[in-house]
């Protein structure tokens, strides 16, 4: 009810008053009163009605952002795990470039000495070969 509508009110009355009889007046406003308020209570029961729909909504719509923060949650954890899984996949894959290199490193040193070995041996066999050699034209020389 709006503030203008007061005074209309309040002129209603007074016509009334001089048209009618005290009592025809009471049953009146009396009815007057009872129309506004069944308006009013109807307004309050819309209102209320609205209330409890939007806090059903609230409560709702917070229940599914509840789960979508889980399933974030979630989501975030496996993106970790993996971060780590793939951390520890570059570290076992550096360790073993290192050792496949050590090995290499190894086994090319091995290579290299068995080969000065050989060369060694080789050169000693030649050699015993020139002394063997020099021994026999020095006997057939004589």
């Amino acid at each position: 009810m709006t503030n203008s509508l007061i005074p209309n009110i309040d002129n209603l009355k007074i016509e009334l008053e001089q048209s009618f009889s005290i009592s025809e007046v009471k049953q009146i406003v009396a009815e007057s009163q009872a129309e506004y308020l069944k308006v009013i209570r109807g307004v309050k029961n819309y209102i209320t009605t609205m209330t409890k729909e939007k806090d059903s909504e609230i409560t709702r719509l917070e229940g599914k952002l509840r789960e979508v923060a889980k399933e974030a949650d979630k989501a975030k954890e496996k993106l970790i795990q993996k971060q780590q899984t793939e951390k520890v996949n570059q570290r076992l894959q550096k360790e073993k470039e290192a050792e496949i290199a050590r090995l290499q490193g190894e086994t090319q040193k091995a290579l290299l000495s068995s080969e000065k070995k050989e060369i060694e041996q080789l050169k000693a066999e030649r050699n015993q070969l020139r002394t063997t050699t020099e021994e026999q034209e020095n006997f057939l020389e004589r």
